[in-house]
């Protein structure tokens, strides 16, 4: 293998070649996503926002804003950046040292006749629900056939199967009701901007009298404890989020 030897180059080749070779490193062309995730260069996707995502000049929070995307609003996208940004989505309980957040990277997509940046956080592959319909609701809509498990007039199931390959599993009984949510190449962080668009449990205040407990990291698990949606546990089992919401009568 060759290789090259600095002594025999002058001063102004040695500076031109430490600078080639570090801007090898720190710069952020657009480009295809090393990383697994959700989406490719190309694909359409979907706002799952519910106050909108800014878009901008620039992948920069502090670059100029083009507009704002609304809920529910396509975009296509056409490349993605090195660049990352966190945002704080959980206040962590006294159990957690390290706040919950959920990272995006700053992507460029088209958007009609207009192209900008935006963070890929809120950003989903399957349509936005309408306003006041909730995640039982959306998903038997999109299913193309429900079966029942069994009815009776203290029990009743059913299964249904998704856009997708989405699938839900709904229990109820006289004390308790279980839905049970399983994506493909879902993240949990996909998965809680998915429930949070339904049961809005971002940004609650963590007091000592709080309805809300988080515990766990959602690299692996997230569970939940809300006095107004019950326990929900977010897990990633064999390349599938299973998003399990469990309702206790008196909860």
């Amino acid at each position: 293998m060759n290789t090259i030897n600095l002594k025999s180059k002058s001063p102004l080749m040695i500076l031109s070649f430490v600078v080639i070779f570090f801007s090898m490193f720190f710069t952020q062309p657009l480009q295809a996503k090393s990383t697994v995730d959700i989406c490719q260069t190309g694909d359409v996707l979907y706002v799952w926002a519910k106050t909108g995502l800014n878009l901008r000049q620039a992948p920069t929070i502090h670059s100029k804003r083009l507009t704002i995307l609304l809920p529910g609003s396509e975009i296509k996208v056409l490349g993605f950046t090195q660049k990352r940004f966190a945002i704080k989505t959980l206040r962590a309980t006294n159990d957690e040292q390290n706040p919950f957040v959920i990272k995006g990277n700053w992507i460029l997509v088209q958007v009609g006749d207009i192209q900008g940046f935006v963070l890929d956080t809120y950003l989903l592959p399957i349509q936005t629900p309408k306003p006041g319909v909730s995640m039982k609701q959306y998903l038997i809509r999109m299913s193309e056939k429900v079966a029942a498990l069994g009815t009776s007039e203290e029990d009743y199931s059913f299964f249904a199967k998704a856009e997708n390959n989405i699938s839900i599993q709904y229990n109820s009984g006289e004390y308790y009701q279980n839905t049970t949510v399983t994506i493909p190449e879902f993240t949990i962080e996909d998965g809680f901007v998915f429930y949070n668009y339904f049961n809005n449990i971002q940004d609650r205040s963590i007091t000592d009298d709080s309805d809300v407990y988080m515990f766990k990291n959602w690299k692996s698990e997230l569970s939940i404890f809300d006095e107004k949606v019950g326990e929900v546990n977010f897990e990633v089992i064999d390349g599938e989020l299973v998003i399990s919401e469990v309702m206790i009568e008196g909860c």
